[in-house]
């Protein structure tokens, strides 16, 4: 559609990005259909939205949208304060009644026989029109008294029936409120409308309760999908293409709406309800915060089919009635009584001295329940039919009901002694931490996933033969472990015996053991007994570390050691020259020499961050090295060669030369050249030499020191950069800006240019 025909304005002379009429007919036609999660979709796989919605709107797709019946122009109830457009679109439409009115008594005026050629050119319309008009001619005198019964007819019906007009008048009303929430939500504008813009309206009853103190903020995930093949780059006067799809494709990003509200009073609670019966597809998060009053306050709060709910109490609990609601949270500065009806509620978690009725009937029958920081509870035959129970900081009456359940954990929780002598849990997944009380042995025969930490009175653990994932912590009482035939994954902490080490290490596919405050002799012991494990994962924490002078065995292919406080990282360097996936972190050392690594693949150095970067020494002999990642060391002139590299708080000079992809992060590291790379991601990065044979760079937070580097960059991502010259990226084949500003712009800009369809802006304002 062209400029001038469909009341289409020219687009802002200022305005960086301006969307095209195509993309707009998608909006259109997916407002039509009402579907909110459709319209999100769409938004997020556009490329050109969120700098210039709702900014250059065109009025034809608010007409086509908002209004498909016709009843009148949907940008004469745009209030005038958020389009100045809406004036011009009023004067239009009046200006245009009296040409109707005048046309339409001409017609009237015509005789029958002049009447038949518009007539027959009319019955191309819809169906529903041409039903409604006479098929044949008819004499004069019997069409005026078939016109008079129709008007008895009419007569006699009108109190009885509503008028059309004002019907499609009010739900063309109520749509355009509820999609221009839905275009303000996608911004992540705070929607709060004042009382006297409801009033102003004639639909007052569907716009009031908008009125509440209601905060729309959108959340939107870090990295969006990309859609290359659907949308097209186009001016704001261009057609939309024939064959241009009406619905995103499956791998776009779907837009997240969380929905906070403060309630003082029970009006505002009733006008959340109402507000959230309408927005229900489109809301993914609702955050209700209950202050306390001297008014009487909120009595009930009720909330349907909402995917998730964090309640949040200031004051006496009211009584709630939840339904159909995937995730319930509810905290309370005070002890409160929990009352009311959930139905068709899967997870809810009660926080911070919420405390329960007697019967606690409210809870029962949902799969999952998380109770934490409770009193003593009076009962748990509640939980029975629970599938997933996490007690935290909590008074157990009776362990029979949760013995039996699948999901059990249990966090420093008080129990009775006669409950605490030899537990046994029937479960598959069992975690007990911190359960002081317990004691004797515990029994767990069906449990394929099991957590034993810090139970100081349990000497014995019973489970099943074939487990997928073990953790015991070494205790006063626990030193033997358990028999089993098979765990995929066994992680060990505490010094125990060189047997019991032998007797497990066979029996596991991925072992990890970790030491706190071992002395340096205890650690010698898993190397004589990891022949058959092919990951070794062993943790030296603590002040008294050493490091292991045993070589590890030719059948470990990772190894991670946390080394705290070791000045002996050379000599661990030594004993791993056969391995290919290395992980060290250490604290304080001087110098890393890591030319004994001849069989290296992945290797990963991590140093502290507040004390002297160790500096790296022979990286060039690592032939085989695929993949680097280094944390907060020193770099002398080194080249990076292999495929993946990432540098994190590095200082010093290094280049990065053929590699696939590339991430440096810092600004005290100055990377003196970049040659053929693939991906390149800087963040922070100041000091950036020459930049040359680069498909993609992604540029976080700030540009470097000569913006002009990246000039031979063939796609070239700018997010959330202060920039205000891009006439320094002519030769730039795709320039994209995510949330830039310039030095005086107020909002952030998003959008992307293809030098192959229109040229870049000269600078962003």
């Amino acid at each position: 559609m062209r400029q001038g025909q469909g009341g289409v304005d020219p687009p802002d002379a200022d305005a960086v990005v301006v969307v095209g009429l195509g993309t707009w007919a998608l909006i259109a036609a997916q407002l039509a259909k009402s579907s909110p999660r459709t319209l999100f979709n769409l938004m997020m796989t556009s490329k050109e939205f969120y700098a210039s919605l709702p900014f250059a709107l065109p009025k034809w797709c608010l007409e086509h949208a908002y209004n498909p019946a016709k009843a009148s122009p949907a940008t004469t109830w745009l209030p005038r304060p958020c389009h100045d457009s809406a004036q011009a679109s009023t004067s239009t439409s009046d200006s245009q009644r009296p040409r109707n009115s005048q046309r339409n008594h001409q017609q009237r005026s015509r005789s029958p026989h002049t009447q038949q050629q518009p007539q027959q050119q009319q019955r191309s319309g819809p169906p529903c029109i041409q039903q409604q008009r006479p098929q044949q001619r008819q004499r004069p005198q019997q069409q005026q008294q078939q016109q008079q019964q129709q008007q008895q007819q009419q007569q006699q019906q009108r109190p009885l029936q509503p008028r059309q007009p004002e019907q499609q008048h009010a739900q063309s009303q109520e749509r355009w409120w509820l999609e221009r929430f839905l275009v303000h939500s996608w911004l992540g504008v705070w929607w709060l409308v004042r009382e006297t813009e409801a009033v102003e309206c004639a639909a007052t009853a569907n716009t009031r309760m908008f009125s509440a103190c209601v905060r729309v903020e959108f959340d939107r995930r870090p990295s969006p999908a990309r859609v290359e093949g659907w949308l097209w780059g186009c001016d704001d006067t261009s057609e939309p293409p024939a064959d241009a799809p009406a619905a995103p494709r499956d791998d776009a990003l779907a837009a997240r709406v969380r929905v906070s509200v403060d309630l003082f009073t029970q009006v505002q609670a009733d006008r959340l309800t109402a507000f959230l019966k309408r927005l229900v597809p489109a809301v993914d998060h609702v955050n209700v915060v209950v202050h306390a009053t001297a008014h009487g306050g909120v009595q009930l709060l009720t909330i349907h089919d909402a995917p998730a709910l964090d309640l949040e109490l200031h004051t006496t609990l009211p009584s709630v009635s939840l339904h159909n609601i995937r995730n319930v949270s509810i905290m309370s500065t005070e002890q409160q009584e929990l009352r009311g009806v959930m139905h068709n509620v899967e997870c809810v978690q009660v926080f911070n001295d919420v405390s329960p009725s007697e019967d606690f009937q409210l809870l029962g029958g949902i799969p999952s329940v998380h109770i934490e920081h409770t009193a003593i509870l009076h009962s748990l035959w509640f939980l029975q039919d629970a599938h997933r129970v996490h007690l935290c900081n909590c008074g157990i009456p009776d362990m029979e009901p949760i013995a039996h359940i699948r999901h059990l954990i249990l966090d420093n929780c008080e129990t009775d002694e006669d409950e605490s002598e030899n537990p046994t849990f029937t479960g598959e997944d069992i975690s007990l931490v911190d359960m002081q009380h317990m004691y004797g042995t515990l029994s767990m025969p069906y449990a394929t996933r099991v957590v034993v930490d810090n139970c100081d009175l349990i000497n014995s653990v019973r489970c099943a033969r074939r487990l997928s994932y073990m953790k015991l912590v070494m205790c006063e009482h626990l030193t033997t472990l358990p028999e089993f035939e098979h765990v995929d994954h066994l992680e060990l902490i505490g010094e125990w015996s060189i047997e019991e080490l032998q007797r497990v290490a066979p029996l596991t596919d991925k072992l990890t053991l970790s030491y706190m405050g071992a002395d340096a002799r205890v650690l010698h012991a898993p190397l004589a007994c990891v022949n058959v494990t092919r990951n070794w994962h062993t943790y030296f924490e603590g002040d008294h570390a050493g490091a292991p002078s045993e070589p590890v065995p030719p059948t470990v292919d990772r190894v991670h050691l946390d080394l705290c406080d070791m000045e002996q990282v050379c000599e661990v360097v030594v004993q791993l020259c056969h391995v290919k996936d290395i992980t060290l972190v250490f604290k304080t050392t001087v110098r890393v020499d890591v030319s004994p690594l001849t069989a290296v693949r992945s290797l990963r150095l991590s140093a502290s961050f507040d004390t002297a970067h160790p500096q790296l020494v022979g990286l060039a002999s690592l032939a085989h090295l695929h993949s680097l990642h280094l944390s907060y060391m020193h770099l002398d002139g080194v080249t990076i060669t292999c495929p993946t590299v990432s540098l994190r708080g590095c200082t010093g000079t290094a280049a990065i030369i053929g590699v696939r992809d590339a991430h440096v992060e810092g600004t005290h590291l100055r990377v003196t050249e970049v040659r053929a790379v693939d991906n390149l991601e800087l963040e922070g990065v100041k000091h950036v030499g020459a930049v040359t044979n680069v498909v993609s760079c992604s540029v976080r937070f700030d540009l470097p020191t000569r913006p002009r580097v990246l000039n031979g960059v063939r796609r070239l991502t700018l997010h959330r950069c202060t920039v205000s010259d891009l006439t320094c990226f002519a030769d730039v084949q795709v320039l994209r800006v995510r949330q830039c500003s310039g030095p005086r712009s107020v909002l952030p800009v998003t959008g992307t240019w293809d030098r192959r369809v229109h040229p870049f802006p000269t600078s962003i304002r």
